[in-house]
């Protein structure tokens, strides 16, 4: 069964993705299969199109965070140390939403597992 008629997305998808991200990517689409009318180049659209919107959203927050450092610099040497860590807390955040994100569509990660012999 093809997902999609479209010669040029077919190898798009071929070319652009590793086997592996093809596969995470068909078993995203059979989650929400139901919803698209069960129309993978619409859904594959609008993935694109909200993935466009997120990385629109991630720039103005770096763009407005940026803003922020430049206008209120702190006025004590605690408040300089925190504000100055605030930046690492973002990145850790958005690792946390990627890793949960994975482990609903199904892929599996190890973190910190250790052999006892």
């Amino acid at each position: 069964m093809r997902l999609t008629d479209d010669k040029k997305i077919r190898k798009s998808i071929i070319r652009l993705f590793t086997f592996t991200e093809q596969i995470i990517i068909l078993k995203s689409f059979r989650l929400v299969k139901h919803e698209t009318r069960d129309d993978f180049s619409t859904w594959l659209k609008g993935l694109a199109y909200d993935f466009m919107e997120s990385a629109k959203n991630t720039t103005f927050f770096f763009i407005m965070f940026a803003v922020f450092i430049y206008f209120s610099l702190p006025k004590s040497p605690q408040a300089a140390l925190i504000f100055n860590n605030l930046i690492f807390i973002y990145p850790v955040f958005l690792c946390l939403a990627i890793l949960n994100k994975a482990r609903i569509i199904g892929c599996g990660y190890l973190v910190g597992h250790v052999l006892n012999s």
